[in-house]
């Protein structure tokens, strides 16, 4: 079972529902970019809209 990457959000606020990640690297895929997350032991892929900028810091 997973978790679709375009129903995960990236967030500087720390919420209810959020986790802490690192982001590790942003992949430019021309109208998304997939940015890859290292949290805790483990990674993950968020879809995003190329025109938000995310800083590779602490995000939840």
């Amino acid at each position: 079972m997973g978790i679709r990457l375009e129903f995960i959000q990236i967030t500087l606020e720390k919420s209810e529902n959020s986790i802490p990640a690192i982001i590790k690297m942003v992949d430019d895929c021309g109208n998304f970019k997939l940015k890859l997350a290292q949290c805790e032991n483990f990674e993950i892929k968020v879809k995003v809209n190329r025109k938000i900028s995310i800083k590779q810091e602490t995000n939840h």
